[in-house]
């Protein structure tokens, strides 16, 4: 069978992107989880949170946001494809 594709992006070919996630201390009850990618091309990717759309940023490799204490999943995609991203990553904020 040939190559599969979800929208404009042929998923046989998409790039292998990696994710690494670090927290650093931030406030009182908040911690600031850090994402940092490597591998997708384009202007822009989406991060998602816990298996849903978080928000867009410009690939340039870096995400930081301020999360309350829980487990929280992260997973970085190619804009508009769900299926040509990172694996994911959790990351537990005390």
């Amino acid at each position: 069978t040939g190559p599969v594709s979800a929208g404009f992006i042929n998923v046989a070919n998409a790039p292998a992107i990696s994710l690494t996630l670090t927290k650093s201390p931030r406030t009182a009850r908040r911690t600031q989880v850090n994402l940092a990618w490597s591998g997708a091309t384009g202007a822009n990717v989406d991060i998602y949170r816990n298996g849903a759309f978080a928000t867009a940023t410009a690939n340039d490799g870096a995400y930081s946001e301020t999360r309350t204490p829980g487990t929280w999943s992260y997973r970085v995609c190619q804009t508009g494809s769900t299926s040509a991203c990172s694996p994911t990553q959790s990351i537990t904020t005390p």
